[in-house]
């Protein structure tokens, strides 16, 4: 699976240089640790994995060659010899030994179980992957299995070759000792000892068998370091010693603790783990020559770094972003402080670092002169293009500064409450690091919230100028637009959003909320659909689904949709309120006053529900229970014009004609009142009119303003004939104003059929 490294997760070369010259003050030693892989020891002449796999490939095929004899390596023989007699007996048997790769290969790759995957998948990338597919439990193993083998049989290729070759943990380390075995340190080596002669680096983390850092040091510098490389040695390790510690995590090329298999590479030694974390707790780490594909050290990071939320800073040397492990791009996409500077090889960053440094080797040991011309010839390949190249410290620093402040800023913001806290933390944030997108991007997301919508698009905009990548930004500023009531604009950022990211479930859910509102049903439906397939456990889009097949008149499959929406979330109160509203539509009133009274006990400040349930209780002729909620109503939302007519009603209803009067002279409710619903305004008129009559006072402009809404819509659309029923049944109205009713009533409709 290819997973792509966010922009801003990129930083520059002086951005490393600054971090190196960085020193925990508490403790006196560099602020960051040092994890240094296989790729470091390239150039020393020590083969990669790949080429490690190769010689397991061709050494296995022999061993089991009925020719095998022929060939046995003889006593005093190099391993170079040997390894070329080898190479020449399995190119002589070219298509043979192909086949038996593939067959042994195959055999590897069925291995592979989900099991096996699963386990070594990280909790926070499954449950990321979940959110964005909908996908849980069986489903989403069998994605994982099917997205991830292919990966996972790479990386198990070199512990399976090397149990190929045997089983047997001596013989695997003899090989090992053979592939290390007179091997120098480079130049690189020497001038990285060197930095830790000076200070620059005090503890280094390792997966390499090799012992090439250690005999840099004590060939040719004064200063020794402690190296660690058993469990059991772990306890004694001291990250802020004075002396410089080399922790061996896989091992040591001289001893049989040497891990190579996958189950020995599944997780460190518990001691070794131990003090990994340790040290991370007050340190950071610079990752370099090291692939990621290591479980053992890769589920430690995840687990410092995730769920222990430690925000060390973590910086990750590598080529490019494009061949990166898909563990590392997801832990550095995820985690805070975690970012990728680019390098050519461990050689070249090395020979950068030391003309930058300006560390002198003139005081290397005396046995070490014989390399001085090696080293000279080392430097100068770096010395003019790095001094053309890279900008002065000074400006590096400041750049390091900034972005650190910038990333607490954020997690101030990201981990507030306040709104307006979090903008300010943000603006903070942004001002440091103006590049930041996920901050805009955030902001945006308050500014939303808080309804201030052009603010809002600003940030997002920004966002995405710096980020075209981000699904969420689009989806996001697509909810900005629709609040606008830019619906084409919203669409259009909800398309964009699926298109860069066809597993985002709550892009579906806005698009056929709007394809909803537009009566777009064929498409709607589509889009809930959707949403609810990627994420069945996403309760939102069942409630929004339900409500649009309630609109279609599909009660009892909305009662289902809520019903889901309420296994998933007990506490959603928009679920009880909208399924009791189905349950008074299915005439179920005992089952809609359950469901109201539960969704204002979730939501005691739901004044809709308190409304809903006032009607139910109207309905079935419990006065005295209605006429609290609708006060309640009133009282949370007293601009509310539906809310005044459902109290207006029920004090006509009791004769409460001082208390109607009251409620329609302490407030305009006509104010503004093209953005009221044209049925709620004609009752509101309606019964105001038929209050002043019993007042005995003028309702003449009343009537007026009613008569021009009559001229807006049709007679059904208004309703008025279910007002004119209620009150024609209203037993405290005297029997000359019920005729006024029926007739003001006929008339009305009257007026619609001219």
């Amino acid at each position: 699976m290819k997973y792509k490294l966010k922009k801003e997760k990129i930083k520059s070369f002086g951005f490393l240089l600054h971090a190196m010259l960085q020193k925990n003050r508490e403790l006196n030693i560099p602020l960051n640790c040092f994890f240094i892989g296989a790729g470091c020891s390239k150039s020393s002449g020590i083969p990669l994995g790949g080429e490690v796999i190769d010689i397991c490939r061709k050494l296995a095929f022999l061993r089991q060659h009925e020719d095998s004899l022929t060939i046995e390596k003889e006593l005093n023989e190099s391993f170079e010899m040997y390894s070329a007699r080898v190479n020449n007996f399995t190119e002589e048997r070219r298509s043979e030994f192909e086949n038996f790769v593939s067959a042994r290969e195959s055999e590897f790759h069925e291995a592979i179980t989900m099991k096996y995957i699963i386990q070594r998948i990280p909790g926070y990338l499954k449950e990321k992957i979940s959110a964005e597919t909908g996908l849980k439990n069986s489903e989403l193993e069998e994605h994982l299995f099917n997205h991830f083998r292919e990966d996972f049989f790479r990386d198990s290729l070199y512990g399976c070759w090397f149990e190929s070759y045997s089983g047997d943990k001596r013989e695997r380390q003899i090989l090992i000792e053979d592939l290390i075995e007179n091997k120098n340190p480079n130049g690189a080596f020497i001038l990285f000892a060197n930095f830790i002669q000076h200070g620059l680096i005090h503890n280094i983390f390792t997966t390499n068998f090799d012992d090439l850092l250690n005999e840099a040091l004590m060939k040719y510098m004064d200063k020794k370091a402690r190296v660690y490389s058993h469990n059991e040695m772990a306890d004694f390790i001291s990250i802020t010693s004075t002396k410089p510690n080399i922790i061996k995590l896989h091992g040591d090329y001289l001893f049989e603790n040497i891990q190579n298999l996958n189950d020995e590479t599944s997780r460190l030694n518990p001691n070794m783990e131990i003090k990994m974390k340790e040290a991370l707790g007050k340190l950071g780490l610079i990752v370099i020559g090291y692939n990621g594909a290591d479980h053992s050290v890769m589920s430690v990071l995840e687990e410092i770094k995730i769920k222990n939320k430690k925000e060390f800073l973590l910086i990750w040397c590598a080529k490019n972003s494009d061949n990166l492990h898909w563990r590392v791009v997801n832990l550095l996409n995820e985690t805070q402080n975690s970012f990728l500077v680019q390098i050519d090889d461990f050689d070249t960053l090395v020979g950068k670092l030391y003309v930058k440094f300006k560390k002198p080797i003139n005081d290397i040991a005396e046995n070490a002169r014989e390399k001085k011309n090696d080293l000279d010839s080392f430097i100068s390949k770096f010395r003019n293009e790095f001094i053309l190249k890279e900008e002065a410290t000074e400006e590096d620093k400041i750049e390091f500064d900034k972005l650190s402040e910038a990333e607490k800023y954020f997690d101030m913001a990201f981990s507030g409450t306040n709104d307006q806290k979090k903008i300010e933390f943000y603006s903070k944030a942004i001002e440091l690091n103006p590049n930041y997108a996920l901050a805009f991007h955030n902001r945006a997301n308050v500014y939303n919230d808080l309804k201030e919508r052009h603010k809002a698009l600003d940030d997002y905009n920004k966002a995405i100028e710096l980020n075209p990548e981000y699904a969420n930004s689009y989806n996001n500023r697509g909810t900005a637009y629709e609040r606008l009531g830019e619906t084409d604009k919203a669409i259009a950022d909800y398309n964009k959003a699926i298109e860069l990211n066809p597993n985002l479930t709550n892009a579906y859910n806005n698009r056929g909320i709007i394809l909803d509102k537009l009566n777009i049903n064929d498409k709607a439906i589509l889009d809930y659909n959707k949403a609810i397939e990627l994420n069945p456990s996403n309760a939102k889009a069942y409630i929004n689904r339900g409500n649009f097949l309630f609109k279609m008149n599909e009660k009892e499959k909305a009662l289902i949709d809520y019903n889901n929406a309420i296994d998933l979330n007990p506490y959603y109160a928009d679920a009880y309120s909208n399924r009791g509203f189905v349950h008074e539509e299915l005439d179920h009133l005992q089952e809609a006053i359950q469901d109201y009274s539960k969704a204002v006990e979730i939501d005691p400040k739901d004044s809709h529900t308190f409304n809903c349930r006032g009607n139910v209780y109207m309905k079935l002729n419990e006065i005295e229970k209605a006429k609290p909620d609708y006060l309640k109503a009133v009282e949370l939302d007293p601009r509310n014009l539906s809310f005044c007519n459902s109290l207006l009603k029920l004090y006509l209803f009791n004769s409460e004609i001082d208390k109607a009067k009251s409620l329609i002279k302490e407030t305009d409710y006509t104010d503004g009142n093209k953005k009221q619903k044209a049925n709620e305004l004609a009752e509101y008129y309606f019964l105001k009119i038929v209050i002043l009559i019993i007042l005995n006072e003028d309702h003449s402009e009343t009537e007026s303003d009613l008569r021009e809404i009559i001229g807006t819509e049709t007679f059904e659309n208004l309703k008025l004939n279910e007002t004119k029923d209620l009150l024609m049944n209203t037993k405290t109205l005297n029997d000359n104003i019920k005729k006024y009713i029926f007739e003001k009533t006929r008339l009305l409709k009257n007026i619609f059929k001219n």
